[in-house]
């Protein structure tokens, strides 16, 4: 019975894992249950991540049309993703994919027609770090990108036309650039660099990256990041700009070079940190963090928005760089080259 049931809790630390989810606890009272005596369940690295719970997959279509004046006249946005499912809750959770979807929060663009495809993933999945955010943002801002090039324009002056109604905005992609002192050029330029730009939990976030890349190997080398961030009032600066620097380089660098998950027959094969590969000390960009502030504004969220648009940020840096646009996460070397051998071809 519940009233003869102590739980002794045991404290977790920050960041992400098993924390958020019940199933070891569930194993261990099955067991004491069964066997009619306490137990004690250790996972192996390797039993955590093949019991793991996952991201939701998703996969964007995109159609966007210009005029003869270089304006954007229509965007057709379709989105396909895995919802979140029980135990989580027994209704679909679509807040897993859709976050940043809907390109009329951030650009004047009319005639926009967006559809989510939504279904039930045959994995386990649970929230991560923005949701689906950054992925919208891929999609979104190497669309931006590549339209401003077909329209003859900088991505900057691109950006500055779409975003006449949004000052907010704005002022956050202009205090990046220039944190970056970055003059950008129409089409690919040689620089490495790439401007993204997005909005959660109430807090507008632009992103410059700096990239190199070794078109022999496909490794791609993030250098440095300026993220400038308007988030409202800023109460604790240095917790603010650790909640960014750990964004940006953490969930947002590492799974866009490096992190992901593979199968085979069923399993994962790379159920180790060393195989799985998140991203080292060594191979981490330098961030610089500038706040647009505006003291009469509420404070508001800072733990996701920077991650959201690194993925695209990079993406549009390593078009600069070899004039070749990625959109598959992660960006993995052999992606790189496959790219580049298609560019040649």
């Amino acid at each position: 019975p519940i009233e003869t049931v102590t739980v002794h809790t045991m404290m977790s630390g920050g960041a992400f894992g098993r924390k958020s989810q019940p199933d070891a606890a569930i194993e261990a009272a099955r067991l004491s249950a069964a066997l009619g005596r306490p137990v004690r369940v250790n996972w192996t690295r390797e039993e955590e991540f093949q019991l793991d719970r996952f991201r939701p997959a998703m996969s964007i279509e995109l159609e966007a049309g210009l005029d003869d004046n270089g304006q954007v006249t229509g965007w057709k946005y379709d989105l396909y993703a895995a919802a979140y499912y029980k135990p989580l809750g027994p209704n679909p959770m679509p807040a897993s994919a859709n976050a940043g979807m809907d390109v009329t929060q951030f650009y004047a663009i009319p005639n926009t027609g967006l559809t989510f495809y939504q279904s039930e993933s045959p994995l386990p999945v649970t929230f991560w770090r923005a949701n689906g955010g950054p992925v919208n943002a891929l999609a979104r801002e190497t669309a931006i990108d590549e339209l401003a090039e077909l329209a003859g324009k900088d991505p900057v002056a691109f950006r500055e036309h779409l975003l006449v109604n949004n000052p907010r905005q704005l002022a956050v992609m202009r205090a990046a650039v220039q944190k970056a002192g970055w003059q950008p050029g129409v089409g690919r330029t040689g620089q490495g660099i790439g401007l993204a730009i997005d909005y959660a939990n109430g807090t507008w976030v632009a992103e410059v990256a700096h990239v190199a890349v070794d078109e022999a190997s496909g490794g791609v080398r993030v250098q440095h990041i300026d993220v400038a961030v308007d988030c409202g009032l800023v109460v604790n600066p240095a917790g603010a700009r650790s909640q960014i620097e750990g964004g940006v380089i953490a969930q947002g660098v590492g799974s866009t070079l490096k992190e992901g998950i593979t199968f085979a027959d069923g399993k994962i094969t790379n159920n180790s940190f060393r195989a799985y590969a998140p991203l080292r000390m060594t191979e981490a960009p330098t961030v610089d963090v500038v706040f647009v502030e505006d003291k009469s504004q509420p404070m508001q969220g800072l733990g996701e928005p920077a991650v959201c648009p690194v993925s695209a940020a990079i993406s549009n840096a390593v078009y600069d760089a070899v004039g070749v646009r990625l959109r598959d996460l992660p960006f993995s070397p052999d992606r790189v080259k496959a790219a580049l051998q298609a560019r040649s071809g």
